[in-house]
């Protein structure tokens, strides 16, 4: 193979196969086919589900029939992003790959390497003629990137075995055994407006900060603009008439801005909001920077009513956002939540947020306690999108076999971690309490991004360990 021709075997095969079929979420159903009847041509058993979520079963070989079962796991939709100026139809066009230095690529879109490598691994397990041992299955799920909406809808006999190996962590030599659940929270006020009253118009923006996911910065300490924002305008006591923010749930605001009505003249306000910030920054990682712009524009004809914009403010900037509560044992953060947006629209003040911890009880009273502060200020709240965590097992005979047999490949030990975000392990754990769980991949950079690459050392010693995994369980 020269340095930059596409690599060979059958793991890379039916990666191109992948790449060759559109599949952006909500659009797999194509590519679950496909990979459907190539199962069927090799005898397999193909099985869908109502939603359509896939799997695929290879029955023991004679003399392992005893042996327990394994899952292989991943999803089959890919998040869809382009270059500017990149002229791509990912409903149409299959995706170029490009290899570099080691590297795939594709040509100016996402590679979606996120997580069809995972897919492309168990499918070759199944197809190996040569392959002798327990039964294997796979299971491909739907829409992972929307929401893990397809693991959502998974019954229980779509997940009989007992050991359950997730390929969608993408950091070689890190094993994932634990995640947060989570849920999205809406609050949503109809805003009580007044005649403006005498005073500057003015425009408030803070910007600079470095924004982040939800889960792998939350405690980074990189600040929360939106929270900034609103303790400014609850400091100063000015009359509000808008306010922007607008994130997923997941991204930590970089940046908010308000069109206000003040008593005081713009210098005063910038003088005050100058002393503000010195006291942010205090709380913040070093080097982070605040930007706040004090600008006078023309005014709007309304503003919110005075003891109810005191009342929604106070809560915004007071709310419980960041890390709640830390899980030293694991590193991590165990209960967090993220004000994520504000927004005016149609007469309504529309906040967002999101919650998160390795404990669903906690999650669900860290929602509970902020949808009930907006609530009784008059809210519509209402909670979405709610998924469960994993609860890690750090003793877990899988996680010893996984450690051996890393050392044994390879030299030096892996890494073990939990994450403060959500993987389908979460829901599926909950679904099959009995199934020991793990989640690992080769290593991926920017994904979700038009420069997302795979590494194919990584991805060929990756798929070695899979097989000796499969073996020594």
């Amino acid at each position: 193979m020269s340095e930059n021709s596409f690599p060979t075997g059958m793991v890379w095969d039916i990666f191109k196969t992948i790449l060759s079929v559109p599949h952006r979420s909500g659009k797999e159903h194509q590519l679950a086919s496909v990979l459907a009847d190539m199962a069927r041509a090799k005898g397999l058993e193909v099985k869908f589900d109502s939603y359509g979520n896939l799997r695929i079963d290879r029955k023991a070989a004679p003399g392992f029939e005893e042996l327990p079962a394994v899952i292989m796991q991943g999803h089959l939709d890919m998040v869809c992003e382009k270059a500017e100026g990149v002229e791509f139809d990912f409903d149409r066009d299959p995706i170029k790959a490009v290899v570099k230095d080691g590297f795939i690529y594709a040509s100016g879109t996402t590679l979606g390497a996120d997580n069809g490598i995972g897919a492309a691994m168990a499918l070759s397990v199944l197809f190996d003629p040569e392959y002798q041992g327990r039964a294997v299955s796979g299971l491909f799920t739907l829409e992972e990137e929307t929401g893990l909406v397809g693991a959502g809808k998974l019954t229980r006999d779509m997940l009989e075995g007992k050991y359950l190996l997730n390929l969608d962590c993408g950091k070689e030599g890190s094993f994932c055994i634990g995640c947060a659940g989570g849920a999205r929270l809406e609050a949503d006020f109809d805003i009580p407006y007044v005649p403006v009253p005498e005073g500057y118009s003015v425009d408030i923006s803070v910007s600079g900060l470095p924004g982040g996911h939800s889960g792998e910065c939350i405690n980074k300490k990189h600040g929360n603009a939106l929270v900034i924002l609103s303790k400014m305008l609850e400091a100063s006591g000015v009359d509000v008439s808008d306010i922007c923010c607008k994130n997923a749930d997941n991204v930590i605001p970089s940046a908010a801005r308000a069109q206000v009505v003040s008593s005081e003249p713009p210098e005063v306000l910038a003088n005050l909001f100058c002393t503000m910030v010195e006291e942010f920054k205090k709380e913040l990682a070093s080097g982070i920077n605040i930007e706040v712009n004090v600008t006078e524009v023309s005014g709007s004809e309304t503003v919110w009513e005075s003891s109810w914009r005191k009342a929604v403010i106070s809560a915004m900037a007071n709310v419980p956002n960041g890390v709640l509560e830390f899980a030293p044992e694991f590193n991590v953060p165990r209960t967090s939540s993220n004000f994520a947006s504000a927004v005016v629209e149609k007469g309504m003040l529309k906040l967002r947020f999101s919650q998160r911890s390795l404990e669903n009880a906690l999650r669900a009273e860290a929602t509970e306690l902020i949808g009930g502060a907006f609530s009784a200020l008059g809210a519509n709240v209402s909670v979405s999108s709610e998924y469960s965590g994993w609860k890690p097992v750090a003793d877990a005979h899988v996680n010893s076999v996984a450690g051996e047999v890393w050392e044994k490949l390879f030299g030096n030990k892996p890494v073990f971690k939990v994450i403060h975000a959500g993987l389908e392990a979460g829901i599926i754990s909950k679904i099959n309490p009995e199934l020991e769980l793990i989640s690992f991949g080769p290593d991926m950079f920017a994904i979700h991004s038009s420069n997302e690459h795979l590494s194919i050392g990584s991805t060929d010693r990756i798929y070695r360990f899979l097989l000796e995994f499969i073996k020594t369980l």
